[in-house]
């Protein structure tokens, strides 16, 4: 990540930066993460804007209904195991789409 942010240092915008760095610094953070799945509004804002942008509000509703299963999932296996242990894919999961995007969106042009 911050290599991306080094080779497109002026080409990076500050909303998806952020959008970005969010789910990392909570994937990194080394206490409870179901805590704090609130702060992942700014960076599912982010990707919903990306992906009804490219692709259509269809994509983005459909990416959307794989996140809230995503974290429905994850909190009946945690429920099931009896500790929360898993809870972290949803940091995960979101820092590799919010990730995915800053990237192609902040492609250099070729020649």
């Amino acid at each position: 990540e911050a290599y991306l942010f080094w080779r497109n240092k002026s080409n990076v915008e500050a909303f998806p930066a952020f959008a970005s760095i969010v789910p990392a610094a909570l994937f990194v953070a080394p206490y409870l993460w179901h805590h704090d799945q609130i702060l992942l509004t700014i960076p599912i804002l982010f990707l919903l804007i990306s992906i009804s942008v490219k692709y259509g509000i269809g994509k983005a509703g459909i990416f959307m209904f794989g996140i809230v299963a995503l974290a429905f999932a994850m909190v009946t296996i945690a429920y099931m195991v009896g500790h929360d242990v898993w809870s972290s894919m949803n940091s995960f999961v979101i820092w590799v789409f919010s990730l995915y995007f800053v990237a192609k969106n902040n492609q250099l042009p070729t020649e």
